[in-house]
């Protein structure tokens, strides 16, 4: 499941750790999956995490790249 699974690798990560996700919604499950992993990335404090994400603008289905850094110990 996508939503432990990503929570328990952040609590995992050291202060500045590197969390990368990889997205693909161009499926029914990958359309859900990105929009949790939205809504979570969306969620966090920036005192928390500091979050790049990368996506085609011309193609929606296309693969989407979150790179996360945990900024607390």
């Amino acid at each position: 499941e996508t939503a432990p699974a990503i929570q328990s690798a952040f609590q995992q990560l050291r202060h500045h750790g590197y969390l990368i996700l990889v997205v693909y919604p161009g499926h029914a499950e990958g359309k859900k999956e990105a929009m949790y992993i939205q809504q979570w990335c969306e969620a966090q404090l920036v005192e928390q995490a500091s979050i790049l994400q990368i996506q085609m603008i011309q193609k929606q289905s296309a693969p989407k790249l979150y790179l996360i850094e945990k900024l607390i110990g």
